[in-house]
C-alpha cells in the first residue's frame, strides 16, 4: 500500500497544475481567468504588459467550446500598458479590480459602463492623459487613490449611489486644481477644504450631501466644529485625519462605517456619537484622541479594526452594547494604552461573564452590567 502513496500523490499534483494551467486562457489578444466554471464566468487579466491601442473587451468568450461571461476586469489587468490608448467595457463587467489601468499613461478616454458597482484602489492612478470621465449611477463603492495624479482630469462626474469613497482619489487632478478655496463638492460628495483654512472654523455641510470623501479634511487644524447631515451614508477614510482641534462630532444615524484613521490624532476631541446605524469601525479610528472620556459602541458593530483606540489614554468609561451572543474577539491593541485599571467597561445586562473570557474585552478589571432598565441609545 506505500508504494501506491507516492504515485498517486504524483498524479492529483499534475492534475491540480493541469486545472491550475487551463484557468487562464487567451482569446484574440485577450488573456482570461476563470472566475467560476459553474456559473462560467470570467475576468479579463494581466497579458504582461502586451495590451497597446484601442482594446474592445467582449462581452462574452467562448474556448474549449464553453462560452463564459465576462464579469469583471481584474487585479492590474493593464496595468503599466503604456500603448494603450482606449478601452470599451461591456455592460456585462461589474467591477474595475485594483489597480486595473495603473500606469496606462496613453490612456484618454473611459466610459465605466452602468452595472459596474466598484471601482478599485489605484484603478487610475497615475493615468496622465486621462482627461474625463463618467461614473455611473451603479458604482457604490470608488477605492483609495482611484484618480490619484490623473494630473489632465479635468472633468469627472460622481454617482449619486456613492456609499464608500477612498482616501485622495481627486486631490492630484486637474479638476481639483482648478476648484476655488473652500469647500469643495463634486455633486453630492463633499471632497474637503481646499486652501489654507482659518482658524476656530465652524462647518455646516450643505443638507442632501451624501458623502465626505477621505481625507477630506486631513490636518485642518483650524476646524473646531462640523455639522453633518443625515442625507451623508459615507465618512471616508483619513476624512478628519488630525484635526486636532476638533472638539465633538455627532456621526449622522445612516452612516454604517467610521473609516480607517477617520479621527486619527484629533487630540481635542472630547465627545462623538456613534448612531446604531454603524456596524465597523476601521482600523485606528480614534488612535490617540487623547481628550477622549467616554465611549459608546452600539449593537450593531461587528467589527473593531486593530488599534481602533489606542492611545485613548483618558478614556474613563466605555459602553459596549453588544450583547452577549453577538460579541466577538478584538485585538489587544484595539484598546492599547487604555488604562484598564482604571476605565469600566459597562457590558449589557447579563454578558458580564461572557466579556470576561473574551480575548481583548477580559483585559479590563473593571466589568459592570447595565441595569437591567437603563436603555442606551446608542448615539441616536
Amino acid at each position: 500500500m506505500k508504494h501506491l502513496i507516492k504515485p498517486l500523490l504524483t498524479a492529483l499534483l499534475l492534475l491540480c497544475c493541469t486545472v491550475a494551467g487551463a484557468a487562464v486562457f487567451e482569446v484574440d489578444g485577450i488573456y482570461y481567468n476563470i472566475l467560476s466554471s459553474e456559473d462560467k464566468t470570467v475576468e479579463v487579466t494581466s497579458g504582461g504588459s502586451k495590451y497597446s491601442g484601442a482594446v474592445t473587451i467582449p462581452a462574452s468568450v467562448t474556448y474549449n467550446s464553453i462560452t463564459y461571461s465576462v464579469t469583471s476586469i481584474g487585479y492590474r489587468a493593464f496595468a503599466y500598458c503604456t500603448g494603450l490608448t482606449s478601452i470599451e467595457i461591456p455592460s456585462s463587467v461589474t467591477s474595475i479590480g485594483e489597480g486595473a489601468f495603473n500606469g496606462c499613461k496613453g490612456l484618454t478616454s473611459v466610459v465605466i459602463p452602468n452595472g459596474v458597482t466598484i471601482i478599485g484602489k489605484y484603478t487610475f492612478e497615475n493615468c496622465t492623459a486621462l482627461t474625463s470621465i463618467t461614473i455611473p449611477n451603479s458604482v457604490t463603492s470608488i477605492g483609495n487613490c482611484a484618480f490619484y495624479e490623473c494630473t489632465r482630469l479635468a472633468s469627472i462626474e460622481i454617482t449619486k449611489n456613492l456609499k464608500n469613497i477612498g482616501c485622495g482619489i481627486l486631490t492630484e487632478t486637474a479638476w481639483y486644481d482648478n476648484q476655488p478655496d473652500g469647500l469643495v463638492y463634486v455633486g453630492k460628495v463633499l471632497y474637503g477644504y481646499k486652501g489654507t483654512m482659518p482658524n476656530n472654523t465652524s462647518i455646516v455641510v450643505e443638507d442632501g450631501c451624501l458623502a465626505i470623501a477621505g481625507s477630506a479634511f486631513v490636518s485642518c487644524t483650524g476646524l473646531t466644529s462640523i455639522e453633518i447631515p443625515n442625507s451623508v451614508t459615507s465618512i471616508g477614510d483619513m476624512a478628519f485625519y488630525g484635526c486636532s482641534k476638533l472638539t465633538g462630532i455627532i456621526i449622522p444615524s445612516n452612516v454604517t462605517c467610521v473609516g480607517d484613521y477617520a479621527f486619527y490624532d484629533c487630540t481635542s476631541l472630547t465627545s462623538i456619537e456613534i448612531p446604531n446605524s454603524v456596524t465597523s469601525i476601521g482600523d485606528m479610528a480614534f488612535t490617540d484622541c487623547t481628550s477622549l472620556t467616554n465611549i459608546v459602541i452600539p449593537n450593531g458593530v461587528t467589527s473593531i479594526g486593530n488599534s481602533a483606540f489606542n492611545g485613548c489614554t483618558c478614556l474613563v468609561t466605555i459602553t459596549s452594547c453588544i450583547p452577549a451572543d453577538e460579541l466577538f474577539v478584538i485585538s489587544t491593541y484595539v484598546f492599547r494604552n487604555v488604562n484598564k485599571n482604571t476605565c469600566t467597561l459597562y457590558v449589557p445586562y447579563g454578558a458580564k461573564e461572557t466579556y470576561a473570557s473574551t480575548d481583548g474585552w477580559k483585559e479590563f478589571k473593571n466589568i459592570m452590567e447595565l441595569k437591567p432598565e437603563i436603555t442606551i441609545n446608542d448615539g441616536e
